[in-house]
């Protein structure tokens, strides 16, 4: 809120808030691991599209400067009865492992019947970059918290690199429901 922070400033306030945000979304993941099955009461019936919607909002904002355009392509619309909170961080360490695959390019999460994908599509060179250079093991805790979240509630979760650096996640839901009542609109792609 300061009027006069320099733009040294201005990024470093804005890396305070990303590592804030990624601390927090972390500490929700591990509460829901932490948390027994039949303890999580908060079920209800949510609309998956929305709740995407949420997430890749918080998703641009932490991607900020960048190179890497996040996609929500929709042929489907459906519902869950279960927990939004879970769903999100499921989803969240699908976004974050994706983004951290990609470096630039674009992360497209696609819904359809019963079935969310996140892949990373790497842009012009990235592949190459990644495959030429050496560094940690890209494949961090996301996956195994998603796995853990996939496997405690139900919803398998499917893992594919199909080369060059391209790498798609699905969740796969058995029990999806219609709209109907939980609210929505018709399916859009943004």
């Amino acid at each position: 809120d300061e009027p006069g922070l320099s733009d040294f400033g201005a990024r470093s306030v804005q890396r305070v808030h990303r590592a804030s945000r990624e601390l927090e979304m972390l500490v929700e993941a591990l509460l829901v691991l932490a948390r027994d099955a039949d303890t999580l009461c908060d079920k209800e019936r949510f609309v998956v599209n929305e709740v995407l919607q949420r997430e890749l909002q918080a998703a641009r904002e932490l991607l900020v400067g960048r190179p890497i355009e996040l996609r929500l392509e929709q042929t489907a619309s459906f519902a869950l009865e279960g927990s939004p909170q879970v769903f999100s961080v499921l989803c969240w360490q699908l976004l974050r492992n994706a983004c951290q695959q990609a470096e630039r390019g674009s992360v497209v999460v696609s819904v359809d019947p019963g079935v969310v994908s996140v892949s990373n599509r790497p842009g012009p060179g990235a592949a190459g970059a990644l495959a030429a250079a050496p560094g940690p093991d890209r494949h961090g805790f996301e996956l195994a918290i998603a796995r853990q979240i996939s496997c405690r509630f139900g919803w398998p979760l499917e893992l594919q690199a199909q080369g060059d650096g391209y790498n798609v996640a699905r969740i796969h839901f058995p029990d999806p429901l219609p709209v109907g009542s939980a609210g929505g609109d018709s399916p859009t792609t943004r």
